[in-house]
C-alpha cells in the first residue's frame, strides 16, 4: 500500500463523514508510536455518527486471497467502537473485523478476503455506532496471503520501496540470501550516517512510557 504511515501527508487518504481527519505526529494527546514497525506518525479521525470512516485504497488482482491490515489506536473505550471493513470497486462490503472499543494500546485489525474483481478496493476504518469517537491509524498493509505477515514498507531493513519513498509500494525480499544481504546493507548504511553525522537516536520502550534519548558525538581516539 501507499503511504502506509502518513509519514509526510495525507495523500491517499479519505475522509468520508468525519468531523475532522489530519496526519499527526506520535506521540500526540498521550498516544504513543509504534516502535516495533517504526511509526511516529498517524491518521487522526475525529468521527460522531454511525458509519463516519476514514479509508485508503490499494490496486489488487482478481480471484487472488489477500489480507488487509492496519493499527488502530482509540483515545478513550467507548461502547460503539470501531472495525476494519473492506469494499470492492464495484461498492459493498466485502469483509469485515469484529469491532474494537477499548483504548490503552495499539490493536492490529486484519480481513482476509478472495477479491472477486481486478482494481482499487477500500481498506476502511469505521465507526460502528452514534456518538462522539476519536481514533488513530497507521501501519497500513494489503498483501497477497492468507494471513498477516510482520507489518514492512520501505524503510524497513531488506525491504524496498518500488518507486518514490512513502508515495509507491513496497516489496520484501524472501528470508534468504538476498532479503539477508539487504538488511545488513542498510544497516551498515545507518551506523555509516550516524558515525558521520552525529546527531541524536530515540528509544521508546514498548508498552512502557519512558522515552530515552542519546546524544551521538563522534569517536575522539586517543593518540
Amino acid at each position: 500500500i501507499t503511504n502506509p504511515q502518513a509519514r509526510v501527508d495525507t495523500t491517499s487518504y479519505t475522509n468520508s463523514g468525519l468531523a475532522s481527519m489530519a496526519r499527526v505526529e506520535l506521540p500526540d494527546e498521550s498516544i504513543v508510536s509504534i516502535p516495533t514497525i517504526g511509526a511516529d506518525t498517524a491518521i487522526k479521525c475525529v468521527g460522531d455518527a454511525a458509519n463516519d470512516h476514514v479509508y485508503h485504497e490499494a490496486t489488487v488482482a482478481n480471484s487472488t486471497e489477500y489480507t488487509f491490515s492496519g493499527y488502530l489506536y482509540l483515545s478513550a473505550s467507548t461502547a460503539t467502537g470501531v472495525r476494519l471493513y473492506v469494499k470492492a470497486p464495484t461498492g459493498g462490503s466485502k469483509a469485515s473485523s469484529s469491532t474494537h472499543s477499548t483504548t490503552g494500546a495499539w490493536y492490529r485489525f486484519s480481513v482476509t478476503t478472495t477479491t472477486d474483481s481486478a482494481g482499487a478496493w477500500r481498506l476502511a476504518f469505521l465507526q460502528v455506532g452514534a456518538g462522539a469517537v476519536t481514533f488513530f491509524v497507521t501501519g497500513l498493509q494489503v498483501e497477497a496471503a492468507s494471513a498477516a505477515s510482520t507489518y514492512f514498507d520501505g524503510f524497513t531493513p531488506g525491504c524496498t520501496w518500488t518507486s518514490s519513498a512513502n508515495g509507491s509500494t513496497s516489496t520484501r525480499a524472501a528470508p534468504s540470501g538476498d532479503r539477508f544481504s539487504a538488511i545488513i546493507a542498510d544497516l551498515q548504511t545507518a551506523m555509516h550516517k550516524i558515525v558521520d553525522k552525529k546527531g541524536t537516536i530515540r528509544r521508546e520502550v514498548v508498552n512502557v512510557d519512558d522515552i530515552i534519548l542519546f546524544d551521538l558525538v563522534k569517536d575522539r581516539k586517543s593518540t
